[in-house]
């Protein structure tokens, strides 16, 4: 064989691999191979087949080139261009080789076979003569005999179930295509997707049809491309696919070898889809076109590449016809993406280790986990737009990573699908119940939806999958649980058993900590491997609901859906990856946002690697730590972490904190301790920087040991040193120089208080972890509380041997005086302190009252005891308040307080009667009874009198569901907690009192004149994102409540009398108000946060006015007739009304009734008086109209009742008398044919003024005139004019032209 080797290197010569020899070598070449020939075809023992010989060198050749050059033989040649050109010739059928038998899937639509009648289920038995069933004929074989030239004859014949005799068809071969667009469909609203399974001559066509179909279908705004497992094909067409998608004259491939020049392909420019989102979809199979596809598309930035790493085929093969038919498929040229990358994998080591390199991948991780790639810097390229780090040598690595599903295949399914089990199982089955199937299931989405899989057929499967040998030795089972839900999505696969995974994870974090663990576990199995490719993966992914189910376990730990972990191991290999990733993760008011980890031990099996990043660490809504990452490490008992943050903005603080910790054992005790050095490390605000230093920290489980541990900059210092435990002998010091406490607020901030000031002085605790004896004296400067400045305080402790406590006393250095003098014993937890405060600022109780009250101001003198055990603790004292001021948040009052005086007694702060005033200086008294026994919740009872004292004044902006000035005498009382508060009050109203009832709010009123637009039902879509809502939940928990919307329950009993005014606002845009005042009695019920306002009672109104408007253009001031009456019953806007109102203006009967009627001359204006009706609920009443002529003879009154003898008639004069003040004609302006349906007379007049305004005689716009009291409108001829009257001083009249526009009607 070696010889023949040689021979075949001596082939390679002649065809020309060797180039580069001079003439006369080939020559030579050539003559001693021929020689060879010679001799061997006339001088050899044996007959020898010199062709078979040739074909035969000319293999062993090529194998010895690349894996890409090949021979293929002559009667091959044309299947193998068959994907190529897109098309072959033949019947038309897809079949399965099942039992020896070819069984039809499927027949090509439009194609021979389906025209002839042959369908899916038929089972070939000849094709012409040749018998193909139960012969043991090769599979390879029956494509040679269906497959002929277009036009030619054959025969086959089928045996068909249901039939007694064989069926023979007489077929007519053609060419059947082969489609390299696979689908073509939406796969979201605006996203097409198309899979593309080859690249062949057809390619471009079957992409700009799938294009074109997509958007006749939907509007196309971005584009995924699959090229998922495609191995390539013809290179122009991947030419002109990016060519698509990329403008004009951009380098899209060059190639490039030894004897080839360079060619270069340019794009002549895309069209709609070069600015179209677009990604495209890769794996360990797409190769060679699908390469050059996604190589130029990522190098030019035009296209995210999502996937695994691409084969790495980067060689160019050129077809050489040989003269017998056969083809060499020599590889000529390289190719290069756009950056210059070659993308061709090694193949030095030979063909036979060059394939292997997919399965190396799978058992490196490299389909689980990115990290396990790695290049050299020499590989390393750059994006042509953005710059971005790109490699070449080995595939295309995608900008976003896919790990492969390993929970779908396993060893067992592997090996049923290649034996064909599946196959066969499915056909037998759809054969025999074919019928009842296609009965059944009319669509593919029935059958989708309907079909279960049936114990029957799956012992048939098992059945089958025995007849073929298919072995179910233990590694061929996985262990497999997929739990799907809203709350969470759980996938475990493994070859193991639940122990042995359990174990493996027991044995590697004991490998890389071995001192985390004190012995072995008693339940400890031995790992039984499943190979190199035997992985155990668990994912854990967050549904919608997750955080239903975390809250009735962890209170307060919210997690974003889709947040993910992702645990795969291979103990045969050592491999181990741990991923997660989630959008953000909240704890109690802390959130994580946009955060992923990785930790593995793909560098060194020996140490796992830990990588950490966040968008940002959040308080609330605060950015504590952007930008924050932590990597590390962790080997044989040795942890490394780093940690930082660091704000981007130009005063933004950041961070380094660098930690190498050891896991210990103790020599004697054999106890666990974990040592930490601490590495330099900083933190800088905006100021300046904070260093962070320590000689080392020792933790053992009850004793820590802290040297020098040191927060430093240029002028403050504070130092920890020493230990901390239960024993009397350990002491830990804490050193402030010169130390900024505004740091702390963070503690406080939740409560409501943040701090500043400057600390100096010591602290010393022994016996820290026990009953600690603490003797300290710090001294605190420049100190404030909530902005409030305080004067400079010195706190001192002392160990009182006597009493076995600390002395603890806090003075005021600026007075000299103790603020605090109390004393602490750690044996039993208790305490007692006196606490003498004077002059303290009143707003500091703000925190705690913000929910009742705003604008805190005055000062207190405390005189307090407070004495306890651990949390139960009782204050007693008095405290005298003076300049007290707040305002009432609800009612948006205001009150003081001169001099207010409280006791103290079992946490209660007690008053009685306080003199109260309100800013007209109107008295009441107040008292109250606050418990302060629980600070997180304080409650409340207050108890209010008011003497025509101002008790709501708040506006529509306040209180769009009532509001006003209103006075009042009578109680109310108070009472509540931080969940709410129950008010009752009952009063009677006082002078000078307005209240204001909107019957709707201005948001709710249409601002069109005439015509009301509906918008269209259109499904909101919830763009907000995870994190922002999260961050909105958090204030919404924690902000200054909204006293309107906040818990609170109010009981109102009002007696009514006529020293208010009542306003009920029908429309707040036009001023459709009724006012009056009346007598009554109301109840109203008042719950802000549940929207329940309730309201009963009467009233009746004793004088009043009613504006009445119509249109936004017309308005009428009528006044309302006493005796009138509102009764309320529940909603406030369903009031049941009963109101007469008049408006009196004076008019000419002559367009009415004539100009002379029995001696009466109509021409002079005589009083007219116009009313309206206001009947059954207020917000749409019924109402009608009536006008009268009070002041004219009785037979007058008779003929003016017969004119208006119906709803109509009234409304068409009522029009006239308000818009002209005059009585309309017989012959103009009479009520339209569109207003007859109308049924109440409001509808009536609306219907009237909208149709004469619209018509085509007064096709007008109207959009303003200034500067004039009223305005009508009148017709002043048959040609399209209209006269417009300006009631002003003097009187105008003049004729203005159809289709004059105007700004905006002012006033009518």
């Amino acid at each position: 064989m070696n010889r023949l080797k040689y021979i075949l290197l001596v082939i390679t010569l002649l065809v020309g691999v060797r180039g580069y020899a001079d003439r006369t070598e080939l020559e030579q070449a050539g003559m001693k191979l021929s020689q060879f020939l010679f001799y061997l075809d006339n001088l050899y023992v044996d007959t020898v087949d010199v062709g078979e010989l040739a074909e035969k060198a000319i293999v062993e050749v090529l194998q010895e080139l690349d894996p890409h050059s090949t021979y293929i033989a002559a009667e091959d040649v044309a299947e193998m261009n068959q994907g190529i050109q897109g098309n072959f010739e033949g019947i038309g059928i897809s079949y399965q080789f099942i039992k020896d038998t070819v069984v039809v899937s499927q027949t090509i639509a439009g194609c021979p076979a389906e025209k002839v009648g042959m369908l899916p289920g038929d089972r070939l038995t000849h094709v012409g003569e040749t018998c193909i069933a139960g012969v043991g004929m090769k599979q390879s074989e029956i494509p040679k005999l269906i497959r002929g030239p277009k036009g030619s004859k054959v025969n086959v014949t089928v045996a068909r179930r249901g039939e007694k005799k064989p069926i023979v068809f007489t077929i007519i071969r053609d060419k059947i295509p082969l489609h390299s667009v696979d689908a073509a469909f939406y796969v979201a609203e605006g996203v097409g997707y198309v899979k593309l399974n080859s690249f062949s001559v057809t390619t471009t066509d079957e992409i700009a049809q799938a294009l074109e179909e997509l958007e006749r279908e939907g509007e196309l705004k971005s584009l995924v491309l699959d090229l998922q497992s495609n191995g390539g094909g013809v290179m122009s067409a991947a030419i002109e696919l990016v060519n698509l998608f990329l403008p004009k004259d951009r380098l899209i491939v060059y190639t490039e070898g030894v004897h080839q020049e360079r060619f270069s392909a340019m794009s002549f420019g895309g069209k709609k889809l070069i600015d179209m989102p677009l990604y495209v979809l890769i794996d360990e199979h797409s190769a060679s076109a699908s390469e050059i596809v996604s190589g130029a598309l990522q190098d030019w930035d035009r296209a995210t590449i999502v996937g695994r790493r691409s084969f790495g085929k980067g060689l160019v093969q050129r077809p050489l016809r040989m003269k017998d038919g056969s083809e060499i498929r020599l590889t000529t040229s390289r190719y290069y993406t756009p950056s210059g990358r070659n993308i061709q994998k090694p193949y030095a080591e030979g063909k036979e280790e060059y394939y292997k390199d997919l399965e190396k991948r799978y058992e490196h991780g490299e389909f689980v986990n990115p990290d396990s790639i790695t290049f050299p810097d020499s590989l390393k390229y750059k994006t042509l737009v953005e710059g971005r780090t790109v490699y070449g040598g080995g595939g295309i690595f995608p900008d976003v990573f896919v790990p492969l599903d390993t929970t779908r295949v396993t060893k067992l399914h592997r090996n049923v699908v290649a034996k064909g089990v599946f196959a066969r199982t499915v056909s037998e089955f759809v054969d025999g119940n074919r019928k009842v199937l296609l009965r059944k299931y009319s669509t593919f989405e029935e059958f989708e939806a309907g079909f279960e899989m049936s114990e029957k057929i799956y012992d048939r499967l098992i059945a089958n999958a025995r007849e073929e040998k298919v072995e179910f030795e233990k590694q061929g089972y996985y262990k497999s649980i997929l739990l799907n839900s809203d709350v969470v999505t759980i996938a475990y696969n493994s070859n193991s058993s639940y122990l042995e995974a359990a174990n493996y994870i027991y044995n590697a974090l004991k490998h890389y900590a071995p001192l985390l663990y004190n012995g072995e576990r008693p339940w400890v199995v031995p790992y039984v491997s499943g190979g190199p490719n035997d992985y155990t993966a668990l994912n854990v992914r967050a549904g919608d609901n997750i955080n239903s189910l975390l809250q009735a376990f962890i209170r307060g730990l919210v997690v974003a859906p889709d947040t993910s972990v992702d645990l795969r191991f291979n103990p045969t290999g050592n491999a181990i990856s741990l991923r997660g990733e989630s959008e953000a993760v909240e704890y109690m008011g802390w959130i994580l946002a946009d955060w992923r980890c990785n930790v593995n031990n793909s560098d060194n099996p020996d140490s796992l690697k830990v990588v950490f990043d966040a968008d940002a660490l959040y308080m609330g809504t605060r950015p504590i730590m952007p930008n924050l990452s932590l990597s590390g490490g962790v080997s044989n008992n040795m942890i490394d972490v780093e940690a930082k943050f660091k704000d981007k903005t130009p005063d933004g603080n950041s961070a380094l904190v660098a930690l190498k910790s050891e896991l210990l054992r103790d020599e004697h005790t054999h106890q666990r301790r974990v040592h930490i050095d601490v590495a330099p490390s900083y933190f800088y605000n905006s100021e300046e920087r904070w260093n962070v230093t320590s000689e080392g920290v020792d933790i053992e489980p009850s004793r820590v040991s802290v040297n020098n541990f040191l927060v430093s900059r240029s002028d403050q210092h504070l130092v920890l040193d020493g230990v901390m435990s239960r024993s009397l002998n350990d002491a830990v010091c804490l050193t402030l120089d010169n130390f900024d406490i505004s740091g702390f607020s963070v503690l406080l901030e939740r409560i409501g208080y943040t701090l500043g000031g400057v600390s100096n002085g010591y602290a010393v605790a022994k016996s820290a972890f026990g009953n600690p004896e603490i003797e300290a004296s710090i001294a605190v400067d420049s100190l404030s509380v909530n902005g409030v400045a305080v004067a400079p305080q010195l706190i001192t402790s002392n160990w009182d041997n006597a009493t076995n406590s600390a002395h603890l006393v806090v003075k005021d250095r600026g007075l000299n005086k103790t603020v605090l003098d109390g004393y602490y014993c750690p044996n039993d937890n208790s305490y007692t302190a006196d606490i003498v405060v004077g002059n303290a600022d009143l707003n500091l109780l703000k925190p705690y009252l913000k929910s009742v009250l705003s604008d805190i101001e005055g000062r207190a003198d405390i005189f307090a005891n407070i004495e306890g055990v651990g949390r139960k603790a009782v204050l007693s004292g008095t405290m005298l308040a003076n300049s007290f001021g707040a305002t009432v948040n609800y009612t948006k009052v205001r009150y003081k307080a001169p001099i207010a005086k409280f006791k103290m007694e079992n946490n209660h702060l007690l008053a009685s009667r306080i003199p109260l005033y309100d800013a007209d200086g109107n008295m009441g008294h107040l008292s109250l009874d606050v418990d302060l026994g629980n600070l997180k919740n304080v409650t409340y009872d207050i108890a209010a009198e008011v003497n025509k004292m101002l008790v709501i004044n708040t506006t529509a902006s306040d209180n769009d569901t009532f509001y006003g000035h209103v006075y009042a005498t009578g109680e109310a009382t108070f009472r509540g907690d931080r969940r709410g508060t129950e008010m009752d009050i009952d009063v009677t109203s006082a002078d000078n009192s307005k209240f204001y009832l909107p019957l709707q709010r201005k948001e709710d009123v249409s601002y069109a004149n005439f015509v009301r637009f509906v918008e269209p039902d259109v499904e909101k879509i919830d763009t907000v994102d995870f994190l922002t809502r999260l961050m909105m939940a958090y204030e919404r928990r924690t902000k200054e409540e909204n006293p309107t919307t906040r818990l609170m329950d109010i009981d109102v009993n009002v007696n009514v009398l006529p020293n208010i005014e009542m306003q009920l606002v029908i429309d707040p845009t036009v001023g459709d108000i009724i006012k009056g005042r009346g007598t009554g009695q109301l109840t109203m019920h008042i719950v802000p946060k549940a929207n329940i306002f309730e309201m009963r009672g009467d009233v009746q109104i004793t004088d009043g006015t009613y504006l009445f408007t119509l249109q936004n253009i017309l308005n009428k001031l009528f006044t309302v007739v006493p005796g009138s009456t509102i009764h309320w019953s529940g909603d406030p806007k369903s009031a049941d009304v009963n109101l007469d109102a008049v408006y009196s203006t004076k008019a000419s009967l002559s367009p009415l009734i004539g100009s002379s009627v029995q001696g009466f001359d109509t021409s002079h204006s005589v009083p007219v008086d116009c009313y309206i009706k206001l009947t059954d609920e207020l917000k749409s009443p019924t109402v009608t109209f009536d006008v009268k002529v009070p002041n004219v003879a009785p037979e007058i009154q008779t003929i003016v009742q017969s004119a208006l003898n119906d709803q109509h008639a009234i409304a068409t004069q009522m029009f006239w008398l308000l818009t002209a003040n005059s009585f309309s004609a017989d012959d103009i302006g009479g009520i339209s044919g569109a207003s007859l349906s109308a049924t109440t007379g409001f509808e009536l007049l609306s219907n009237q003024l909208s149709n004469w305004l619209s018509g085509e005689d007064y096709d007008i716009i109207m959009k303003e005139i200034t500067d004039v009291n009223h305005l009508a409108l009148l017709p002043a001829g048959r040609g399209g004019e209209y006269a417009v009257v300006m009631d002003s001083a003097p009187k105008t009249v003049f004729t203005i032209a159809r289709g004059t526009v105007f700004d905006r009607v002012k006033r009518l």
